[in-house]
């Protein structure tokens, strides 16, 4: 005797359904996730940008107006005049981790530099 198994085709139509419908609300959740994190990527390299280029600008706000070479001379404290070392001299990092002030002279350093940067 052969037994012959007939699937409800509404149950399977139904089961279908369910599964294209779960299979696409994973598609647009994974899409979702990659374009924020793509959007969070480009914030966070144009952030990096901005602070360099806003580190820059406070070099040539400083030393245009008194004549100083804004390349080739390294930073230093206004106060102070001692050389600010590579890892004092990160934007706005530095800043946070010296609490506003020269590592030398313990001065306090203007807060312009912080938001221009």
């Amino acid at each position: 005797e052969i037994i012959v198994f007939t699937p409800n085709l509404e149950i399977v139509y139904q089961e279908g359904l369910f599964f294209l419908n779960y299979i696409i609300e994973q598609v647009i959740e994974i899409t979702a996730q990659i374009e924020f994190n793509l959007l969070l990527n480009n914030f966070f390299f144009l952030f990096i940008i901005g602070a360099v280029i806003g580190s820059f600008l406070n070099v040539c706000i400083y030393r245009l107006p008194k004549n100083l070479d804004i390349v080739s001379k390294r930073s230093f404290c206004p106060r102070c005049k001692k050389k600010i070392k590579w890892f004092d001299n990160i934007p706005l990092i530095s800043f946070l981790i010296l609490k506003f002030k020269c590592r030398f002279c313990k001065k306090y350093i203007s807060t312009q530099y912080f938001l221009v940067e």
